[in-house]
């Protein structure tokens, strides 16, 4: 088919002939799909009566319905100057700058025509599209809800809503605009799939799976639809229906990298760990630069102790698409190790959270040792903590104006500099101390009497490094029942709200609110953690206070732990003071504090749990 253009040739019989009955042949040409005779028919009436407007709009829409938008759009725009009272021409037009990916034109003259017909809920719902796909979300909603006032009858007015709402993360009225779509239309595969993401968003997994479902009968072939499915089925740890439905997705898309990406997830969740390294293998293979996949590889290998390419794996962490601390932009080049820094200066800074700075401070004196000038950086907040840790020559808040350095390296990074395997874990404690002052403060507060046990249940809400791994506090409930155990609090901010329902009977202690407040953080916990005689806590930055002071701890894991608490085994190289008690399947926490019952009560005395060599039998090498 041709393109219509002004120089198009009008056939013979037509050439300088006017009359109404032409233009009436032309718009049945137009309908008949005859383009070529209807825009000879039509240029042939423009060349004698240049000004005659609907022959311009009929040839704007021959020209965009044969594909050639440029045309279409100087037809309908040399229309719409003219008349633009017209919104049907004014709507034509923006529907051509719509396929010329011109959004911003096309709301000028959407606009337009809505100014002169207001109540048209097709040209308000076109807004509202164009809108919500430049990302103005709230004039979108706006648009949506003029729109389903005109027509409450039109279930895509509703969807389009949904979506609306969904991106301003407003989920529950997402929820309600789809349930209102699929009244009026049960069967939108699309606003299945839609609702069950919502679903997704307020942890309503099993409801979501029923969409996804329901979505899929209705396009089998839907791979978004199975994608967020299979990630339904991962968030309820059920893992081998999450597998199911991921491997169908990379057999129907083999060359899809995140099909792959979660389907390895899904094995590491089940701890099919070799079949995760392989999957995680093959989106590498297709990608070599997908940061998401190279360094879950690197946690997997860490997890499993094979610490020489964890490392090196775990470093595209700064490469990810959501990072868990910002990259620092430095003009001194980074260190991991490969170079002397005898008699340079090094910037050591703190990375991710106020646990893993604690954890990873432990290698200050090891690069000190190499003859460097140590700078060290933390949050402001444990500036106090860090001024007894040895090693560095300089200690600064994060925030603060830096001195000059030659080189830095983030506290994360130190173990790939120095090259630690798992048999050369720094492990030395206590690498940090109380102030004395605070210590023996708090230990005339909390008294002598009764074998006293800090407890920490609860980690950062929201968090996704949190998932899974923090637990009731209720579960210490047959622990309180020993005859002069004591339970107190070093819960801060989330979690408290869970002692206002304890189970009858059940008593933990809690602390002033002005503990650890302030730019003080850990100060109290610190000393009150060298009073007490064991620490109980889940996955938190208090058992790694506890192991950097070289207090005794028990840790509540979950079924597959965060990657430093490897596998198996009760005890950690990286805290010797610890001991590990694990879910036998996951969420089963029960399990794991039975078993802390039974070693509380299998001491022959409180003074055995006192001595710090007690316990040590119940530890693997």
């Amino acid at each position: 088919m041709g393109l219509l253009t002004e120089d198009f040739e009008p056939h013979p019989p037509f050439k300088d002939v006017f009359h109404p009955s032409l233009l009436f042949a032309a718009f049945d040409f137009f309908a008949e799909g005859k383009f070529d005779e209807a825009g000879a028919l039509c240029l042939s009436v423009l060349r004698q009566h240049p000004h005659e407007l609907e022959v311009r709009h009929l040839l704007g829409r021959i020209a965009y319905r044969s594909g050639n938008i440029q045309s279409a759009i100087a037809y309908f725009f040399s229309a719409a100057v003219v008349d633009p009272s017209n919104e049907i021409l004014q709507a034509d037009l923006a529907s051509a700058f719509r396929k010329s990916d011109r959004p911003i034109d096309e709301l000028v003259f959407l606009k337009r025509a809505v100014s002169v017909s207001p109540a048209r809920a097709d040209l308000n719902e076109s807004i509202a599209d164009t809108l919500l796909g430049c990302g103005e979300v709230k004039k979108a909603v706006t648009y949506f809800t003029r729109s389903i006032s005109l027509r409450p009858d039109i279930w895509r007015l509703f969807k389009g809503l949904g979506l609306a709402r969904h991106k301003e993360s407003l989920f529950g009225d997402a929820l309600d605009a789809y349930v209102r779509a699929l009244c009026l239309n049960r069967d939108d595969v699309e606003t299945r799939y839609l609702f069950g993401c919502s679903l997704a968003k307020v942890t309503h997994y099993r409801e979501a799976i029923k969409h996804f479902n329901y979505a899929i009968c209705l396009n089998p072939t839907f791979m978004e639809a199975h994608t967020n499915r299979g990630s339904a089925f991962h968030n309820l740890s059920l893992f081998g229906d999450a597998i199911k439905s991921f491997e169908y997705v990379v057999t129907i898309r083999p060359g899809f990298v995140e099909g792959h990406y979660n389907l390895a997830l899904a094995f590491y969740g089940q701890t099919r760990f070799k079949r995760a390294l392989e999957s995680f293998d093959h989106a590498i293979s297709l990608d070599s630069s997908f940061a998401e996949a190279s360094w879950s590889k690197g946690l997997t290998l860490l997890l499993l102790g094979e610490f020489v390419d964890g490392w090196r794996l775990y470093e595209w962490r700064w490469k990810k698409r959501r990072v868990s601390s910002t990259p620092r932009a430095f003009t001194q080049p980074l260190w991991l190790g490969e170079r002397d820094i005898s008699g340079k200066s090094i910037l050591l800074h703190a990375e991710q959270g106020l646990g893993d700075a604690i954890q990873f401070c432990r290698y200050v004196p090891l690069v000190k040792a190499l003859g460097a000038k140590v700078i060290l950086e933390v949050p402001s907040s444990l500036i106090s903590l860090m001024r007894t840790l040895s090693g560095f020559d300089d200690l600064i808040g994060r925030g603060s104006t830096l001195p000059e350095f030659d080189v830095h390296c983030p506290l994360l990074s130190l173990p790939l500099a120095v090259g630690t395997q798992l048999q050369s874990v720094p492990c030395e404690v206590p690498y940090l101390h109380p102030k004395k002052d605070l210590m023996m403060e708090w230990r005339t507060k909390l008294g002598e009497h009764g074998l006293k046990i800090a407890i920490c249940w609860q980690g950062k809400l929201g968090a996704r490094a949190d998932e899974g791994r923090s637990f009731p506090v209720s579960m210490l409930q047959e622990i309180a029942k020993i005859p002069g155990v004591r339970l107190i609090s070093l819960q801060k901010n989330v979690g408290l709200e869970q002692l206002s329902a304890l189970p009858a009977g059940m008593i933990v202690e809690t602390l002033p609110d002005d503990f650890d407040a302030g730019n003080r953080a850990f100060e109290d916990s610190a000393a009150i953690l060298r009073c007490v005689d064991l620490v109980i806590s889940s996955d938190t930055s208090i058992t790694h206070l506890a192991g950097a002071l070289g207090v005794r701890a028990w840790l509540a894991l979950k079924y597959t732990p965060d990657w430093r608490w490897m596998l198996e085994r009760s005890d950690s190289p990286w805290y010797p003071e610890h001991r590990l008690f694990r879910q036998k399947r996951p969420g089963d926490w029960v399990s794991v504090f039975s078993e802390m019952e039974v070693a509380l009560r299998s001491y022959s005395s409180w003074a055995s749990l006192r001595s710090p060599t007690a316990g040590l039998e119940n530890r693997t090498s």
